[in-house]
């Protein structure tokens, strides 16, 4: 009886956890994701995703987008089995989550300013008013507001009403472009690590190990180099 009972404590050791549908939130970032009006979603974020999910030994992922912040808490409070995407500078995780052990692709932030009054990364920020996105924050040693969207930091940026929005290059050059934003400066922050997050504790540790090792499988893909491309391309040196 006892050996029997090893026995299936093994068998449940090796079943995955997450064999049916694999929740992921998405934030809503232009031209990365947005629903697809199916109840899906639609971007090049979800497209490298699904690379990824076909070397994923679980259940197919589902995906639904969310504004940033909430997407976050999604995980946070296990709404959701995985967020994407976050940047992970190193400094650790924070206690509401922990980031995948093998990050997806890198990502420029780049510093947004007037052209009137430009910075760069050496800037003393401290002295400055200085936005990102909601859930960025914790990324800067010094004092960073947050804001609902790319498209209200830049317009308080264009206004006077900051004197910096620092944010990844992608989905913020996107925005300067559709606006026709000219007046603005743009120069390179910092390259950091864009990854997903899952729950902490043990299913998380194990979906942590999961994941992780499909995504090093999805990097021998030949079509992820230029998937992970189409959502962080390395940094582009123009100016509106």
């Amino acid at each position: 009886m006892k050996k029997m009972a090893a026995t299936l404590s093994i068998m449940c050791l090796m079943t995955p956890l997450y064999e049916a549908e694999l929740s992921v939130s998405l934030a809503e970032i232009p031209g990365l994701a947005a629903p697809d009006g199916n109840g899906g979603a639609e971007g090049t974020l979800p497209h490298l995703l699904r690379i990824v999910d076909e070397h994923y030994d679980g259940g197919d992922f589902s995906y639904q987008v969310f504004p940033f912040g909430r997407s976050i808490q999604n995980v946070a409070t296990r709404k959701s089995d995985v967020h994407a995407p976050l940047i992970d500078t190193g400094a650790g995780s924070p206690p509401e989550f922990q980031y995948i052990d093998e990050p997806l692709l890198d990502v420029t932030f780049v510093v947004y300013s007037r052209k009137d009054s430009p910075l760069n990364a050496d800037s003393d920020f401290t002295a400055l008013r200085v936005e990102t996105m909601i859930g960025h924050a914790h990324f800067f040693d010094f004092a960073v507001d947050e804001v609902a969207s790319i498209e209200i930091g830049l317009k308080k940026l264009a206004k006077g009403r900051t004197d910096a929005f620092i944010m990844e290059q992608d989905a913020v050059d996107g925005v300067i472009k559709a606006e026709g934003m000219i007046d603005l400066h743009r120069a390179k922050y910092a390259v950091w690590d864009s990854t997903l997050i899952v729950p902490t504790g043990a299913e998380g540790d194990a979906l942590n190990a999961a994941l992780s090792a499909a995504v090093v499988a999805a990097k021998s893909d030949a079509r992820y180099a230029a998937a992970a491309e189409q959502v962080h391309a390395p940094f582009q040196d123009w100016q509106p």
